[in-house]
């Protein structure tokens, strides 16, 4: 599959591979973006370089503007999110995967960052009537 490379954020690196509640993935944003657009999934890193998605590890930021220069932290563990500065004033964003372990304890398991461009949305079911024994009581 052929997609656009992400330029308006980048993964810095995975800090505190597998410890408990340290955890997370550094994400440095290169332009202003709303990041409903984006999502993150684990993979597992092949030795060409791409990554496999794993099917149940999906995490998205939900809508939110954020600026060039600052920072999103997403920690692999339960937690609320917050808005806080570095010491040299830089602003940074927590957020939280919500899972029960650690993810990235093995180095072949990767972020995956992606922008999503299109989407279609299924039709929820129509109720059906109700059985005319159950309705007239």
């Amino acid at each position: 599959m052929i997609v656009q490379s992400i330029s308006e954020i980048s993964i810095a690196a995975v800090l505190h591979r597998g410890i408990a509640n340290k955890e997370c993935v550094a994400l440095k944003i290169n332009q202003t973006v709303n990041l409903g657009q984006f999502g993150m999934m684990l993979g597992y890193q092949q030795s060409t370089g791409l990554a496999t998605p794993f099917t149940d590890c999906l995490f998205w930021f939900g809508d939110g503007v954020v600026e060039a220069k600052e920072w999103i932290f997403v920690y692999s563990c339960a937690g609320s999110p917050r808005k806080t500065q570095s010491k040299d004033g830089q602003t940074m964003y927590v957020v939280h995967w919500g899972r029960d372990l650690t993810m990235f304890a093995n180095t072949n398991i990767v972020p995956i960052l992606f922008r999503v461009d299109a989407v279609q949305i299924g039709q929820g079911p129509v109720d059906q009537p109700q059985h005319a024994a159950l309705i007239h009581q």
